[in-house]
């Protein structure tokens, strides 16, 4: 089944970016789709247990990195499709099995 356009257009828009600001607030940047130049989607301010640098990197990394994911987890998809179609499971492993295809639809 095809994700909603709004998430591919947001994904189209890699590569996301990130940068340190003067006054120490971390901004994340992106192509954004109606102007067609880099904005500011995002600021990342210091919080208690969450160092501003790293939380910033690991957004930027998953939304440039998507692509490579999503097609990791269409194939993890219909793989554990073709096993819950397959009449050799036990109840166990059907039931892990329908959780994690729950989980990788989204």
């Amino acid at each position: 089944m095809p994700r909603p356009s709004s998430k591919k257009t947001a994904f189209a828009a890699a590569p996301w970016s990130c940068a340190q600001r003067a006054d120490g607030v971390w901004e994340i940047e992106a192509t954004s789709p109606a102007s067609g130049r880099r904005e500011v989607i995002a600021e990342i301010r210091p919080a208690k247990g969450l160092p501003p640098p790293r939380l910033a990197a690991f957004i930027v990394e998953a939304v440039n990195d998507m692509p490579k994911r999503a097609c990791l987890i269409e194939e993890m998809r219909l793989a554990l499709e073709m096993c819950l179609e397959c009449e050799g499971l036990d109840w166990s492993a059907e039931h892990d099995a329908e959780i994690v295809l729950r989980h990788a639809k989204g």
